[in-house]
């Protein structure tokens, strides 16, 4: 099992073990942008979409889809612990959270979404 955790972790390239939450701080802190994602998440898309528009460069995205399903929810139990919301998207800018889909778009009403880019460059 160890050998099969190694692997995932570097067959996706986090460099630590998703599987522990001192991991997914890791992943926060370490880019400017992150996104927890799944890959048929209409919300998701529509994030992406959204960052795309304003001119955002693509964020970090750690696709729940890409580890299994114990994995994956143990991600989902650590975002939860983090920010109180478990379900995707749930975005990060410059470590603080920005939440989903319905946020993100109110950020970016309010001005405050473009700006918080702005200064992560």
């Amino acid at each position: 099992k160890n050998t099969n955790r190694r692997q995932e972790k570097d067959q996706h390239g986090e460099g630590c073990n998703v599987a522990e939450q001192s991991c997914i701080e890791e992943i926060i802190r370490k880019y400017p942008v992150v996104m927890f994602s799944l890959a048929w998440c209409p919300e998701c898309k529509r994030t992406l979409e959204l960052l795309h528009s304003i001119g955002a460069k693509k964020p970090h995205i750690v696709d729940l889809d890409d580890y299994g399903k114990e994995i994956s929810l143990q991600i989902r139990h650590h975002m939860l612990t983090l920010n109180g919301r478990q379900s995707v998207p749930n975005l990060y800018i410059d470590g603080e959270f920005f939440g989903g889909y319905q946020q993100t778009r109110r950020m970016h009403e309010e001005g405050t979404l473009l700006q918080k880019l702005q200064q992560v460059g």
